[in-house]
Order: structure tokens, then sequence, then C-alpha cells
């Protein structure tokens, strides 16, 4: 199947409040702030102070006619996105990734609740625009990016920006947030803070894997996840990455 030419994606630096990945629609007559979203599926890959999040989402058009829109997700300040695909009939396509600084929102136009919705998100948001989602279409979009934890001594922190209640007044039809952790040292603590209804598929001394699965959830709240390490105050640990080039 041949698809059509990959879409740049923008992503905006600076510093960004938290909310989850929304379409916006461009035109005015559309029924809604955005499209439903139907499925978010949250899963962290953690070693040591280093995150991998991948997440999948589905969007329905509510409305009789095809409507273009605007897909957006605040990465954390830190975090550097990896891969975006989005959905074209069955498959998904890789969007190509291109870092500008903020500028004017793309396809949305300004005022209203778009200017409302782009305050909210912040300035270190990823964006990317999606023509004629047909009437009753489900666009999937992937993302994954690479990001860190907050780390205090034998502590370390994990945040997902979960929180859209100022905008999704409905419960997404399924929920699903995976975090396995790896690490170097004797885990000794954890908990899912802003979950605590998860269970535990596998632990061990260096090795943590727990699912929360939720049907028609309310997105009202960030993800906190937290876990403690066997911590000597003379041992240090160090992280690489290898760049683009």
């Amino acid at each position: 199947m041949k698809f059509a030419a990959l879409i740049t994606v923008l992503i905006f630096v600076g510093i960004n409040l938290f909310a989850d990945g929304i379409i916006v629609p461009s035109q005015e007559e559309y029924p809604s702030f955005c499209l439903k979203n139907k499925v978010t599926n949250i899963d962290v890959e953690i070693n040591g102070l280093v995150a991998e999040t991948i997440v999948y989402q589905e969007f329905e058009n509510e409305w009789k006619d095809s409507v273009d829109g605007v897909y957006s997700f605040p990465l954390p300040p830190d975090a550097r996105a990896t891969r975006l695909q989005y959905s074209v009939g069955d498959s998904l396509v890789d969007a190509v990734l291109k870092v500008q600084q903020q500028s004017t929102t793309p396809g949305t136009g300004e005022g209203g609740i778009v200017a409302e919705i782009n305050e909210y998100m912040g300035n270190n948001v990823l964006k990317i625009a999606l023509s004629n989602i047909a009437p009753w279409e489900i666009k999937a979009v992937r993302l994954s990016y690479i990001s860190t934890l907050k780390q205090y001594p034998g502590n370390y922190e994990y945040n997902y920006p979960l929180n859209t209640e100022d905008f999704v007044k409905h419960p997404i039809d399924f929920l699903k947030i995976r975090i396995k952790v790896h690490s170097s040292k004797s885990i000794s603590g954890y908990s899912l803070i802003s979950h605590p209804d998860y269970q535990i598929k596998s632990e061990g001394e260096n090795f943590l894997d727990l699912e929360y699965i939720e049907p028609k959830a309310y997105l009202a709240k960030d993800i906190v996840f937290i876990y403690t390490v066997e911590n000597s105050p003379f041992e240090i640990e160090l992280f690489s990455w290898k760049p683009d080039s």
C-alpha cells in the first residue's frame, strides 16, 4: 500500500504545563472542543534515571463531515521525542520530527478555546496536523519519547501528563498504564501514587513490572510513580545516549 509523504512534526521548545495528548478540530462548526479520546495506552520502560515512554491513543471523529485537526502533546521539559506515528487506514505511518522555536499554532487559528488549550499546553509541545479525518473514523497516534526522572538521594520519580479534565469531560473507553523498571541497585520500595489499584505482574531485586487498567476512565490526574533503591553516598550512576549524528 502506498502512503502520502511523511508529515513534518513541530516540537516547540520551552516550559510546559502538563496535559495528555488531544486533537483539536480546525473547523469551528465541530460540535465539541476536541475529538473524542477513546483509548490511552501508556508503556514506560525505566532504566535507572532514564525513562522511555510510548503512548498510543485513539480518537474518533463524531461529526457527520470530515474534519481536519491538530494533535498536540506536551513533552516534559527535558524530554526528546524519538518517534511519532499516525494511522492511515489500518497502518501506522512515520512522521518526520523537527525542532522549531515557538510560533503561531499551525492549523488551529487564534483565540477562543484553542488559545486556552495552547496556553494550557505550554511551549514544549509536539504538534502534528492531521487532515481529512472521515466521519466516525478512528485516528490513532503513537508517540515515543525519552525523559529523565526526578532524582533525590535513593529516590526516583516519574511523571506523565494525563490530566485533561479542563477540556475532556467524558470518560475514555480504556486506560492502560504499564511500567517496567530495571535498576543496577536493589529496589527497596515503589508506588504508583496516582493510580494505587495497580497489579504487580513480576518483580525481583533489580526488576519491577506493574500494570494498571481502567475502563471508562476519567483523565483527571497526572501519573506519578516513584521507586527507591538501596543507596550509598559514595556511589554514582553514569548515563549516556547516542546522538543523531
